[in-house]
């Protein structure tokens, strides 16, 4: 079982890589100017969104387990949320915590299995230390029995921290069928990055049925892109929040998304369009935002000229062409969406990569090499690009999760997992240093985060060094060093 797991997990990395088209190369005296038109909400709007945009559970009652759930409680093994739909005053009077922040986690693509259930981020018992938390809790957090198949849900180490937590599912939608086959994966994670943005392909989810598999019609699952889908499950809870709390809708609050792999996209695209929102009086300022954690987030760059955006109904972002290399260019939404959220709206954001940044920024049919250079503190040959505008407007920092058990070999498939298990754990423990610098996690400020733009945290690649526990605290970073990452 678990050799399949690995093997699935691995398959769904190559298949993530292999439909991306990376933006390369290129000067780096260049400065790019970004143009937010693609992203901008119309005028007018497109939907009253909390009325209109809404699953066809009608025609579909398998969508009914989809969509924003508030977590309120775990059981004895703390492996399993108990959620409930947060749009009901009833609900929100019960379970959400007036005086709290909120915390919203996203999970990425799902290969095969977003059909059957829905998923949680969990910790995987299999490589990490056995550890105990808090002053006055007996949880044991983290083991290292290689014959346990417990984990526990990383929600959790927040929910324990004070947040509302909040899971956003859309599993059904992050799945994708194809002959049911694991090697014939298609466009695939194309498709699903696109239904983020666009309603041009007709959006789609994979659901069961008498123990079939099938596909939505196109279109006809939601009403709307995957980004409004979710912008309108959260303004429902918020209408909710403001209908039982009315305080809370006119003070500040942590508000923050973390979004792994393909969910950082939606993170990035939903996000902001909750900003522009609020902007059109759609939505409480209160409820906006402040904070993006991206995990190993998947960069959405298409190759299709013809897609538009459906909030805004303008063409994808093109990407500058450089002559010189025929690799480059591609249509990037997720550039000036991250690009508006950082610089106009004053997002805190993060990027957490996996070592060789194989999901963010390395197309797999290249066997090439991308370097930080410390005098120039860029990023320089093949895969730059897109890696420095990412800098320009947060600070990314890659980790190399060596728990115990994960192997070189088996660090693209696995790694890329345990990245969101770091980084949602930091949450617990004091922030590891780079010299003098702290290294951005959980724990870090929105306006610490902001002040490190542009840095480059990369934890030491020595075999005393390697993060061989979850934990953060015990780790060794460098930063703006010279590194080959790719």
């Amino acid at each position: 079982m678990r050799k399949v797991r690995i093997f699935a997990i691995a398959m769904l990395i190559l298949a993530l890589c292999a439909c991306m088209l990376v933006a390369c190369g290129g000067d780096r005296s260049k400065t790019l100017t970004i143009d937010h038109t693609s992203v901008l909400l119309k005028a007018d709007g497109q939907y009253d969104y909390i009325s209109d945009v809404r699953l066809n559970t009608e025609k579909y009652p398998e969508l009914e387990r989809q969509g924003l759930r508030l977590i309120t409680g775990y059981g004895d093994d703390y492996s399993t949320a108990n959620e409930i739909v947060p749009d009901n005053s009833n609900a929100i009077e019960q379970y959400f915590k007036q005086d709290k922040g909120i915390m919203i986690i996203i999970n990425g693509l799902q290969l095969g299995v977003g059909r059957y259930n829905n998923v949680n981020m969990q910790s995987d018992s299999r490589l990490a230390e056995l550890e105990r938390y808090g002053k006055d809790k007996d949880i044991d957090y983290f083991k290292n029995d290689s014959k346990s198949e417990q984990n526990y849900d990383l929600g959790k180490y927040w929910f324990d921290n004070g947040y509302n937590v909040f899971y956003f599912h859309w599993e059904m939608f992050a799945d994708y069928y194809n002959k049911g086959s694991i090697a014939d994966t298609g466009r695939g994670p194309g498709e699903v990055q696109e239904r983020i943005w666009s309603t041009d392909t007709g959006v789609q989810a994979a659901y069961t049925r008498g123990g079939k598999t099938y596909m939505t019609e196109f279109g006809e699952a939601v009403n709307g892109s995957l980004a409004e889908w979710f912008a309108a499950d959260y303004m429902r809870m918020a209408a909710a929040v403001s209908e039982v709390f009315p305080d809370y809708a006119t003070s500040t609050h942590d508000i923050r998304i973390a979004g792994h792999s393909m969910g950082g996209v939606l993170t990035v695209a939903g996000g902001t369009l909750l900003h522009m929102l609020s902007d059109a009086n759609k939505l409480p300022k209160a409820f906006v935002p402040n904070r993006f954690s991206l995990m190993d987030s998947y960069l959405a760059i298409s190759s299709n000229p013809d897609l538009t955006v459906s909030w805004s109904g303008k063409k994808y972002y093109a990407l500058p062409d450089d002559p010189d290399d025929s690799s480059d260019g591609g249509y990037c939404n997720y550039i000036p969406a991250l690009d508006l959220a950082v610089n106009t709206y004053g997002v805190a954001a993060e990027f957490v990569c996996n070592e060789g940044f194989l999901v963010p920024f390395k197309n797999m049919a290249g066997a090439y090499e991308t370097h930080f250079d410390e005098d120039t503190k860029r990023f320089d040959g093949d895969y730059s690009d897109v890696a420095n505008y990412i800098l320009d407007l947060c600070p990314i920092i890659l980790v190399r999760p060596y728990f115990s058990g994960l192997t070189t070999n088996s660090m693209a498939a696995n790694g890329h997992n345990a990245v969101r298990e770091w980084y949602l754990s930091t949450i617990l423990y004091d922030a590891p240093k780079a010299g003098d610098v702290t290294v951005p996690t959980a724990r870090m400020s929105d306006k610490d985060v902001r002040s490190l733009r542009g840095r480059f945290f990369v934890m030491n690649n020595e075999r005393k060094n390697w993060c061989e526990t979850v934990r953060p605290d015990d780790d060794d970073f460098s930063v703006d060093k010279s590194e080959i990452v790719a």
